[in-house]
């Protein structure tokens, strides 16, 4: 009995335990059992169309310490009216880099369905960057990627963590009780993984981002597609390797109706075997890479729906039944015709400031504003919004004095005009308003709006604290994020809302009766660039502006997410004045926004005036559709 070690892929290799060296002369041969699948859907979130799944068993062997020749048994293409099995017998080389998946390479030109085929699974076998040159940043960093659609910026989250404690907890399967695996996993790029631990490494990217995408389908087609984002976890242990990838992808026919397309593809491996014979001998001349046009991408799905969209009555859609909310979703009791214009969401919103003397006989002062946040989905990635009903008080605390606010004196202070945020992956990733909006009104819509802000894809992290670089109201800061999940079955009992009930997507990591708490620290001290004219200085005196004399000294924030609940809240202290004029006081700002109703809107959607895009970040650039700056 003797112990052979062998490459799986560039950065993983396997030691396996061989009882019978004389079945081994060939070596190893990995089987990999692989799935994709594309959900079509009029929504997002409606029930799909069309489902096709596509199965088969991909062997691989090694040919060279940085090459796999592989080849499919039984490509299985399945729809539920028209199963069948392809046959796909040529064999192909994967040449791998410290990164990954560099090319690929087979004996002859092939049909680009198939070709894309290949490209889908066999890309789940590659990490797209070399881990040994971002141990410093880890556990998350961006990287540049060359991913199908082209040289793409990718966030990247490597963790470790138990397997038995973990995973099993998280409700997924235990792979580590299997019994009859004669091999051990190692991880070359992260030589100290503890043994019996799983390292789970996730990627997100958005084709916005991107440089160098390959060119869209021709516009001759009957459909054509657009790939927005991909979120690819890839799981390894010590006899575990499994790998998955979604990508959202949107396709629009020529009566400029839009499709939404969830293209899900995964490997596992579930075997390494004595190879039977010896390698072939084959020239594989013809190399290409993970590339594909993205309108390539989906002539499967392309060819399936010109047979079957006959069948479907492709101007009528279901009411959704289940609506987004920022990274949650709400299940509604609805009666179709008085929710045909879709759900809208109602906050309550307070902001509270308030103001103390230092080192002189001023008054102590707290301002309170209380109003309501309106939103309604636009899109699979936005809300639209607006403010109203805007309370606010002014109290002298020194001299026990309360005084209102008029309406309006409120009218000028507080607008409800529409905005829209727009979300990504991790959070609010931009706002839509009109150009003419005021400047101060704004910031207050940007402190708001914030609040939907996650910062992270939580999806497979476990309950701990790590940090993150986040785009907030004051700049682009570090940003310390701790998350606990607990329990909360019997609390929910006495607050459940019948109405409707929130379950949170992957993002958030989070499961039914389950409550998630995320807390988040800014490191004031550790900014790439600060919003101008908005704070004088940050946390250790870090001086940006100094015309103004106003610090922020601390900033932090809570999420709470539970089945019927979402709050978020932020508080920030620091000072305002200064010592040389005798002004100084301490100031204390807290902005709250919680979750009250989801109500049936009573009304289309409203446009907003004059459209304008500007980022999170207060006092930041406003521009219009042409990239002209409004403001």
């Amino acid at each position: 009995m003797s112990v052979q070690q062998l490459v799986v892929k560039s950065d993983i290799t396997a030691n396996i335990l061989v009882d019978r060296p004389n079945e081994w002369i060939f070596g190893p041969e990995y089987v990999f059992h692989a799935n994709l699948t594309y959900l079509l859907s009029a929504d997002v979130l409606d029930e799909p169309l069309l489902i096709i799944n596509v199965t088969t068993t991909m062997r691989c062997r090694p040919e060279m310490i940085d090459r796999l020749y592989c080849r499919f048994e039984d490509v299985a293409i399945a729809e539920k009216h028209y199963p069948e099995t392809s046959s796909m017998e040529y064999s192909f080389l994967i040449e791998f880099s410290p990164r990954g998946i560099e090319n690929l390479r087979l004996p002859t030109v092939i049909e680009d369905e198939q070709l894309n085929i290949i490209r889908s699974i066999v890309k789940e076998l590659s990490v797209g960057t070399d881990l040994r040159e971002n141990v410093n940043s880890m556990p998350v960093f961006f990287a540049r990627e060359r991913y199908a659609l082209g040289d793409c910026p990718t966030l990247f989250s490597v963790f470790e963590y138990d397997k038995d404690r973990n995973m099993v907890a998280r409700g997924q399967r235990d792979d580590g009780g299997e019994e009859g695996k004669n091999y051990e996993l190692e991880i070359l790029s992260l030589p100290q993984r503890r043994s019996n631990s799983v390292v789970v490494i996730g990627k997100t990217m958005e084709s916005k981002r991107c440089t160098k995408l390959q060119e869209p389908v021709d516009g001759k087609s009957e459909l054509n597609v657009k790939i927005s984002k991909s979120t690819s976890k890839m799981h390894v242990s010590d006899d575990t390797f499994r790998s998955q990838t979604e990508m959202h992808v949107k396709m629009v026919n020529l009566a400029e109706r839009d499709f939404i397309v969830q293209d899900i593809s995964s490997v596992e491996l579930v075997g390494i075997e004595p190879a039977k014979e010896p390698l072939p001998f084959l020239n594989y001349e013809h190399v290409v890479n993970l590339r594909f046009r993205e309108g390539m991408k989906h002539n499967l799905i392309k060819n399936r729906w010109k047979i079957f969209s006959k069948k479907f009555n492709l101007c009528i859609s279901k009411i959704r039944k289940s609506i987004l909310l920022m990274n949650g979703v709400a299940q509604v009791a609805v009666d179709e015709s008085v929710w045909k214009h879709g759900p809208e969401y109602v906050f309550d919103v307070e902001m509270n400031i308030t103001s103390t003397p230092m080192n002189h006989d001023g008054v102590q002062k707290f301002n309170y504003t209380a109003m309501n946040l309106f939103c309604r989905p636009k899109g699979s990635d936005g809300l639209s919004c607006h403010l109203a009903n805007t309370r606010r008080q002014s109290v002298d605390l020194t001299n026990d004095n309360r005084m209102d606010v008029s309406e309006e004196e409120m009218r000028q202070l507080i607008s409800s005009e529409l905005f829209e945020i727009k979300f990504n992956e991790h959070g609010v990733d931009y706002l839509i308003v009109n150009d003419r909006i005021q400047i101060e009104f704004l910031n207050d819509v940007k402190l708001i709006s914030e609040r939907f802000n996650i910062g992270v894809d939580l999806n497979g992290v476990p309950d701990g604290t790590f940090d993150i670089l986040e785009n907030t109201t004051i700049g682009q800061c570090a940003v310390t994020v701790g998350v606990n999940h607990y329990p909360s079955k019997r609390m929910m009992n006495k607050i459940k809302n019948n109405r409707y009930e929130l379950e949170s997507l992957p993002q958030l990591n989070k499961v039914p009766s389950e409550t998630i708490v995320i807390q988040k620290t800014t490191n004031l001290n550790n900014c790439s660039y600060y919003a101008s004219f908005y704070f004088g200085s940050y946390g250790a005196n870090i001086v940006v502006e100094p015309d103004l004399h106003s610090h922020l000294e601390t900033s932090t924030s809570r999420i709470f997410v539970s089945d019927y609940q979402f709050v978020s809240s932020i508080t920030r202290m620091g000072t305002l004045g200064s010592d040389e004029k005798k002004n100084l006081s301490a100031i204390s700002q807290y902005v709250n926004l919680s979750l009250r109703d989801i109500r049936a809107a009573k009304r289309e959607l409203a446009d907003i005036p004059e459209p304008s895009i500007t980022t999170i970040m207060a006092n930041s650039e406003v521009k219009n559709s042409r990239g002209i700056n409004v403001q």
